[in-house]
């Protein structure tokens, strides 16, 4: 069995029968209430201050204009996540003067685009789902096959189609249902920013909203591609979620723990997305291509490695 025997028919009702199951399910649900709570609370979290101390600062101020106070706070709110972008492109980190000014340019051009161009405030919500996300997606695709092979299930399903669309048709039941989920939650957020705050032109918000869904579509691909090779190679749901887990955080805690020893010990977090996946958000063109192709690549790794797995593997 291998790639050709994919047949479009099986994969769209098994995919399909993937979202349903997941939407009944007690795992789906639970994917769907803590990616909301999530996205919603760093909402939550950027937005009240601003908005509280917009409304108090037109209220104190009765005379000044509320696009003058806007501008003022906008400024304020500016000024305080340009550190977030520092921290990204360390450069603290820097040991040369040359590093140093080299990473404060390339900090300078990050500021320009995501805080001048772009709703300052919608970029700094993007900015911590990209990094937030891979930690919460797992609780929507750790069980894509494991609890099936645990329970032996899936052997009914090898006498109407092959192994290749039972594997594929459930990746891409369960990258269409956690895309949704995240489309949902940014459409929430981007509405509010939109119609109630009155801080940003509504095309802009909309625009760079789309922007951010497509760029966390994209993030998700390979993250559930990593839950369906870690789920095709145990037998176990719940192992396969605290491996899912364990990869997706180790690899980051491991990359920056090397690094304070030896810093060419740093590129292990090459192993996962992590050092391309805020390319996303690049104000060059040719970074967000590339941050796309690795997120396309890594996905394609993944699906193979967990595909060769789940066609030799005892059913």
């Amino acid at each position: 069995m291998s790639l050709a025997d994919l047949n479009p028919r099986h994969l769209r009702l098994i995919g399909r029968y993937s979202i349903r199951h997941a939407v009944r399910g007690g795992a789906g649900l639970v994917f769907l209430l803590l990616a909301s709570f999530f996205g919603l609370m760093v909402a939550h979290v950027l937005i009240t201050p601003l908005e509280a101390g917009f409304e108090g600062a037109r209220k104190y101020d009765s005379e000044a204009s509320d696009d003058q106070i806007a501008q003022e706070f906008l400024t304020q709110f500016d000024s305080q996540i340009e550190g977030l972008f520092e921290w990204f492109l360390d450069v603290e980190d820097a040991k040369t003067s040359e590093e140093r000014q080299a990473l404060e340019e390339q900090a300078s051009s990050w500021k320009e685009h995501l805080i001048e161009n772009k709703p300052a405030l919608l970029s700094a919500v993007f900015f911590v789902l990209l990094f937030g996300m891979p930690f919460v997606l797992p609780f929507g695709a750790f069980n894509q096959t494991a609890g099936d092979i645990g329970s032996r299930g899936l052997r009914y399903h090898l006498l109407r189609t092959e192994r290749s669309n039972i594997f594929l048709g459930r990746f891409l039941g369960t990258a269409l249902f956690a895309i949704a989920v995240q489309g949902v939650t940014i459409l929430t957020v981007v509405l509010y920013v939109a119609l109630k705050l009155d801080l940003y032109a509504p095309a802009d918000v909309v625009a760079w909203g789309a922007y951010g869904f497509v760029a966390l579509s994209i993030l998700a691909l390979p993250y559930v591609a990593l839950c369906s090779w870690i789920s095709a190679r145990n037998r176990s749901s719940m192992a396969s979620l605290v491996l899912c887990k364990l990869v997706i955080g180790g690899v980051l805690l491991a990359s920056w723990v090397a690094k304070q020893q030896w810093e060419p010990a740093a590129a292990i977090k090459w192993l996962l997305p992590w050092a391309v996946q805020n390319r996303l958000l690049s104000p060059e063109w040719s970074e967000v291509g590339i941050a796309v192709a690795a997120c396309f690549g890594y996905t394609a790794l993944y699906l193979f490695l967990g595909h060769r797995h789940f066609l030799r593997r005892d059913l």
